[in-house]
């Protein structure tokens, strides 16, 4: 945690760029992979899609809710991220393809709370951006028309209107809160509770170091980072993009969403001016011969 949240606090505003350029390119290319697997894989995914409520992309990240989160984080940036018109409006249009296609409505939720957030701040800063807005409304609406003109339009149209899955996640997390005894203060080390909490980040972290053990994992993080007075930009809207994430999907044990969201929390908090000259040494002393 300590090295990925030091990264952004340590590049240029030009790095910062290039690094969240090169974040929403690989959106682009698991996008395509997406395509690949959804076209011309079918009868190899057949029996999966089964168990997945219909047809949901995977790309290369093994869940589908894990690779259209990550495709959401990399919409978000391309909001925030400058870059040719043109390119970045193709670039959003693969993403939205691919979100589609994950069949993930979480990422969907948690990317439109953050645009409206975004818009907000806007337009009470009167800095409203017609054009960037107008891109972002046509490549969703362009992404989403290219999908069902591809596919079979009952492609996330049947995702959308099956909320199975859905009740069958908000009853787990009924149930866990339900039993609360004190035994929730406690790390769950036997696992009895695991199968309740597994697709919240917040429920998990609760039942792993339990009330007392997180307390204590909190008010470590405290002592040893404080918010950054100027924060770096761009990354902060990942952030809050994975604090909405983090109520639905386990995103901590999630790659890569878990590595992009402790790279971003460095754009919103840094280390004590003590701890970080301790990890500079650390560091030196681990990489010199």
């Amino acid at each position: 945690m300590v090295g990925l949240c030091s990264v952004l606090g340590n590049l240029a505003r030009a790095m910062i760029v290039m690094l969240g350029k090169v974040v929403v390119a690989t959106g682009v290319l698991l996008s395509f992979i997406a395509v690949i697997e959804v076209s011309l894989l079918s009868d190899i995914y057949a029996s999966y899609w089964e168990t997945t409520g219909g047809v949901r992309a995977v790309s290369t990240l093994l869940n589908p809710n894990n690779f259209g989160v990550y495709l959401g984080a990399c919409l978000m940036l391309y909001l925030v991220i400058p870059g040719a018109v043109w390119g970045r409006l193709l670039s959003a249009i693969a993403i939205v393809v691919g979100m589609y296609l994950s069949g993930s409505r979480t990422a969907w939720l948690a990317f439109i709370v953050v645009l409206i957030i975004w818009l907000l701040r806007f337009c009470i800063g009167r800095q409203v951006n017609i054009s960037r807005l107008a891109f972002v409304f046509l490549a969703i609406f362009a992404g989403v028309a290219l999908t069902l003109v591809l596919y079979n339009q009952s492609i996330g149209v049947e995702r959308l209107q099956d909320f199975t899955f859905a009740n069958i996640r908000v009853e787990k997390y009924l149930m866990y809160l339900s039993g609360f005894c004190s035994e929730y203060f406690y790390p769950d080390f036997d696992g009895a509770r695991l199968h309740l909490v597994s697709e919240s980040s917040y429920f998990l972290l609760i039942n792993a170091f339990g009330l007392i053990g997180l307390g204590c994992v909190v008010m470590l993080v405290c002592f040893l980072y404080r918010l950054r007075v100027a924060w770096i930009p761009f990354f902060p809207y990942l952030v809050l993009y994975y604090v909405i994430v983090g109520f639905f999907e386990n995103i901590v044990n999630s790659f890569p969403n878990n590595q992009l969201l402790l790279l971003s929390l460095g754009s919103v908090v840094a280390l004590r001016p003590v701890f970080k000259k301790l990890h500079q040494v650390l560091t030196c002393t681990l990489v010199l011969p």
